[in-house]
């Protein structure tokens, strides 16, 4: 598989300039899109991280394979600030999407969907299989 710095690939996003790429590691790395140079890397999570999104509001969700879900604000002078960390899912974090203008919709690999208040970032309701 594609590795960066050594470490396996799990998760990618188009986040308006920039390309967000999840690793094994647990780390994310941000490239430029127009000369594909990294930005920056930033250690995320502490399992792989499997799903990356970036929302209407431009947070960026990540979401990783021990199940945990963060929160990060890309600050104007190019790195992250963590705005939060919830642990919902018992499985990975297989995709994350925006549903709504105002809800963001989380799948894991247990089957389970969490539906997520977007200004908040907190959950409103579990839909199990």
């Amino acid at each position: 598989g594609l590795t960066i710095e050594g470490t396996m690939i799990y998760s990618m996003a188009d986040c308006k300039k920039s390309v967000w790429v999840g690793a094994a590691n647990g780390h994310i790395f941000a490239f430029n899109k127009t000369d594909a140079k990294l930005i920056g890397s930033w250690e995320a999570h502490q399992s792989p991280v499997t799903s990356i999104y970036l929302s209407i509001d431009a947070v960026i969700w990540t979401g990783a394979d021990r199940g945990d879900m963060a929160f990060w604000d890309q600050r104007g002078d190019g790195n992250l600030s963590l705005l939060g960390r919830q642990e919902v899912h018992n499985r990975a974090v297989q995709s994350i999407i925006t549903v709504t203008s105002h809800h963001i919709w989380s799948i894991s690999a247990s089957r389970s969907i969490v539906i997520w208040d977007i200004k908040s970032r907190t959950p409103l309701t579990e839909l199990c299989e």
